[in-house]
């Protein structure tokens, strides 16, 4: 069974069309209410930031890889990256320097650029 997630907008506009008392129930809800009710989820436990930093690491390393069709230890090396770094982020495991992060971020959007610009001033 697919799990399919809406907005609320898109849960209110199917209500709409259906019983008038559901959707009447559902206009009573908002953001608040359902925030309370996801942090009591233990089926969707809300993430931690530390958590989220993680993940927004991981998908900048996945992006890049992407672009550049490197696998962590050529990508480390080619943007003078402590390969062990990557390696941890590549696993999801500790927590990524916000420095690190931005690196990421610069290279999934111009790996070619970056590149450039590093061997430019080797």
């Amino acid at each position: 069974m697919a799990i399919v997630r809406k907005t609320l907008d898109e849960i209110r506009a199917q209500a709409a069309r259906d019983d008038p008392a559901v959707r009447a129930g559902l206009e009573a809800i908002g953001e608040e209410a359902i925030a309370a009710g996801a942090a009591y989820d233990p089926d969707n436990p809300l993430l931690s930031d530390a958590m989220l930093d993680r993940l927004e690491a991981l998908s900048l390393l996945r992006r890049a890889q992407e672009r550049t069709g490197a696998n962590v230890r050529e990508l480390a090396q080619r943007y003078g990256i402590d390969p062990d770094r990557l390696e941890v982020v590549a696993a999801g495991r500790g927590d990524p320097d916000p420095t690190l992060t931005a690196y990421l971020r610069v290279i999934a959007s111009d790996p070619q650029t970056v590149a450039r610009l590093l061997h430019e001033g080797a």
